[in-house]
């Protein structure tokens, strides 16, 4: 019993420290965002900057939080709010892109669906506690690869160089809901499943960076 509980302590503080340093990398992630973005005369844009960036030192916030506690009560509330959050990053990861590769009215309704979408998704987990305890794997990868229902606006918005990094990013957070899914039958699958995360979203990082704004 003891070793198995040693044995979580320390995937827990893997846990933690991987997306610790997501928050360190996404802060300062934050600062070159609204650096690159504040000359642009786009106040959509630059709102949806904002959006992303704050969503971004968010996610990797709830999920260092709910690593971090031995009191279930605790942690079952980050947890809770760990699960709603990733909904809000996901539409707000998408939001710069749609801002300048959509025309209106399909960038409004584009937009409005995903947002709806993901504000449903992080209600029911903060709110009404929904499957908590089982990750909504599927219903994050659908809402993450919904922007493919208008692949073509976005490819003719994208050089190459920016659609690779896009599709490598969608790749590293499938490849990594895999680590995610068996997390609870293989020891630190659910740190690695936090680096892949890193790495995907860095990815998006360079294509709102480089290409977008």
């Amino acid at each position: 019993m003891q070793d198995s509980t040693d044995n979580f302590e320390r995937e827990e503080l893997a846990n933690c420290v991987t997306h610790g340093v997501g928050v360190l990398l996404a802060m300062v992630g934050a600062v070159v965002l609204f650096r690159a973005v504040a000359d642009t005369d786009n106040a959509a844009l630059q709102a949806s900057c904002w959006v992303y960036a704050l969503g971004l030192i968010a996610v990797y916030a709830g999920s260092a939080l709910s690593h971090s506690f031995k009191d279930e009560s605790r942690r079952h509330f980050f947890r809770r709010l760990d699960q709603g959050i990733i909904f809000l990053f996901i539409a707000g990861n998408f939001t710069p892109l749609a801002i300048t590769a959509l025309q209106e009215p399909t960038r409004w309704i584009v937009l409005g669906v995903t947002w709806a979408i993901a504000l449903v998704g992080f209600s029911t987990k903060v709110f009404w506690g929904y499957r908590v305890e089982s990750t909504a794997v599927t219903h994050y990868l659908a809402l993450g690869w919904l922007p493919i229902t208008v692949v073509g606006p976005i490819l003719e918005s994208l050089p190459t160089e920016g659609i690779l990094w896009s599709v490598a990013g969608g790749l590293c957070y499938t490849v990594g809901t895999v680590f995610l899914t068996f997390d609870t039958k293989v020891r630190y699958f659910h740190a690695l499943w936090h680096l892949w995360v890193i790495a995907g979203s860095y990815c998006h990082f360079v294509v709102i960076v480089d290409y977008v704004i």
